[in-house]
This record gives C-alpha cells, structure tokens and sequence, in this order.
C-alpha cells in the first residue's frame, strides 16, 4: 500500500506532462501545416487553411485500464490529432477523378498539404514532444 501511495503522484504528474505535451505538439502541428498552405501558393482557399485543427483524446490510462476486454500501453492511449473539418480537404490531399455526389466531375491532381507538412516537420514536433515531456 506504501508504494502504491508514493506512486500515484508520480503517474499524475507524468499524466499532466503528456497531456500538456500533445497539446502543445498539436498547436505547433497546425502552425507548420498552416503555413505550407500559405507558401504553397496552389492552395488558396482561407477556409481550408483556418480549418486546420487538431484533438487529444483518450487521456493516459495505468496498464491495468481495460477497455473491451484488453489492456491498453501509453502508446494506445495517448494521442493528437492533426485534421481539418472541411469536406472537400481530402479531395484536395489525395486528388479526385469522377463524379462527387452531387454529380460534379473532377479530375484534380493531389495536393498534399497536411501529410506533406507534418512529414516534413516530424523531427521539429518529436524534439518538441520530447523537451515538454521532461521531468
């Protein structure tokens, strides 16, 4: 009972840091993604650049958390996530050929914005995950 007293403060500590982390990692995310959109000048709809967001979900739960039977590790539990809202953004990241449903034909290249971004930015945002992770 000793150890499990002493440990729990430090789980919530570690917690808040990972937490604050991924917030902080998911804020830098869409500033880079942001502004590729802005140097890439093929891409020029505000609204796709403002649309840009990002979400944490599933705080971190201890190892013995079940969830559907399993036990979940940090790594599965733990996430951000870099996206936007608009409805035409995949088209626009992954190109489209044919008839949407509302019966427009398109034959667009893709222009890959976001993965592109984060791609090119993946160490920037791990140093930063790492130096906020510090105990």
């Amino acid at each position: 009972m000793i150890a499990k007293w002493r440990i729990n403060p430090v789980i919530n500590i570690i917690q808040d840091k990972l937490d604050k982390a991924l917030l902080i990692v998911g804020a830098q995310a869409v500033t880079y993604v942001a502004g590729k959109i802005r140097v890439n000048r093929s891409i020029v709809t505000g609204n796709l650049i403002n649309s840009i967001t990002y979400s944490t979900r599933d705080k971190f739960l201890p190892l013995t958390a079940k969830t559907n039977g399993s036990n979940l590790s940090p790594s599965e539990s733990q996430t951000v996530k870099i996206g936007t809202t608009v409805v035409y953004a995949p088209r626009v990241e992954f190109g489209f050929i044919g008839t949407d449903s509302l019966g427009r034909k398109f034959n667009q290249a893709p222009k890959s914005f976001l993965r592109a971004a984060l791609k090119e930015n993946e160490g920037k945002l791990y140093s930063i995950f790492q130096r906020a992770v510090k105990i």
